[in-house]
């Protein structure tokens, strides 16, 4: 069958296989099709983009691709003890317990007694906020935190 290279609606490019029809949904995403162009030439997937009746490798990803790609990397929960650890890492370990003190201790209960922490738990969002650190500072430490945690299973 032949192949499509996309860019799909994630913003990530992909390459899919066509139906029988010989269609895709949205001709406006497609940068390549085996059955009008040719194979596929050697790709590198987030670095295509078409001129004329080739395909060119653009010297970095397409933005949109690479934001596909890196939110796939972040992790929607670490363990407590991974998550601790990158904060050691990052060196905001004080700054968290400093932080958990001034809540409520039905709130702290969650940061203390949890076996994981949420991405999207709202003591994380307030963290964030209240340091005023950007989101992806937040993902680069749950990503920080699921490293340590595969590092750390993968011993056993």
């Amino acid at each position: 069958m032949p192949r499509l290279l996309v860019n799909s609606p994630s913003g990530e490019q992909k390459i899919i296989e066509i139906d029988a029809t010989g269609e895709y949904y949205d001709a406006t995403k497609i940068v390549w099709d085996e059955s009008h162009d040719g194979i596929m030439p050697d790709i590198t997937l987030g670095k295509m983009a078409r001129s004329g009746n080739s395909l060119i490798t653009l010297p970095d990803y397409i933005p949109e691709h690479a934001a596909a790609i890196y939110a796939k990397t972040v992790p929607d929960k670490v363990p407590m003890p991974a998550a601790k650890q990158a904060l050691i890492e990052f060196g905001l370990l004080s700054q968290v317990n400093d932080f958990i003190a001034t809540l409520t201790p039905s709130q702290q209960v969650w940061y203390t007694d949890s076996v994981f922490i949420d991405r999207q738990d709202e003591l994380v969002e307030q963290f964030r906020v209240a340091k005023s650190m950007t989101n992806k500072q937040i993902d680069d430490l749950f990503i920080r935190g699921d490293i340590i945690n595969k590092q750390r299973t993968s011993k056993g």
